[in-house]
């Protein structure tokens, strides 16, 4: 599987209603899923993308893309890759692909949490640093869906910058 085999194409509302039914609530935990109208605000007022990624007919991968207004960075919100194609190395694949197609910023950056140490592990070896800010805290306490505290980290594309 190579990553320019792969169709690209931006979902429709129904197309990420969807993906929000079927793969996110899978994919996701409930404490770190926006809520599916906020989603949808967003794509309406161009603050966000939501990207399915097709082997043919079928998608492979998804990823919603934010960049609100006025901001110069473009935060890559969820990824993931349907289970049927995990650990193929499709993931890194697309994630680089997906980060030398961003044109308006030589260091995107993206949210995981901190608990989440296989993505974490992957994007370091693709050249993503933690860059020390914290999003939100989750904690059982508060959030009855959560199993331990964690918290959204961003971490910061520190490669070469992208030609």
């Amino acid at each position: 599987m190579k990553p320019q085999t792969f169709t690209w194409k931006k979902l429709t509302a129904d197309e990420l209603t969807r993906v929000y039914l079927d793969e996110m609530r899978r994919d996701f935990p409930p404490s770190e899923l926006k809520p599916l109208s906020m989603i949808l605000n967003s794509e309406a007022a161009g603050m966000a993308h939501t990207w399915g990624v097709f082997e043919g007919e079928t998608m492979v991968s998804y990823l919603l893309m934010v960049r609100p207004m006025g901001c110069e960075v473009s935060q890559l919100d969820y990824f993931s890759v349907l289970p049927a194609y995990r650990s193929t190395g499709i993931g890194a694949k697309l994630l680089d692909f997906a980060r030398k197609k961003l044109p308006e910023h030589a260091h995107p950056v993206l949210s995981v949490l901190n608990t989440n140490t296989r993505a974490i592990a992957l994007y370091t070896r693709m050249g993503w640093q933690l860059d020390g800010s914290t999003s939100l805290e989750f904690d059982p306490k508060q959030y009855p869906t959560v199993t331990r505290k964690c918290a959204l980290v961003q971490m910061r594309y520190a490669g070469p910058v992208q030609e």
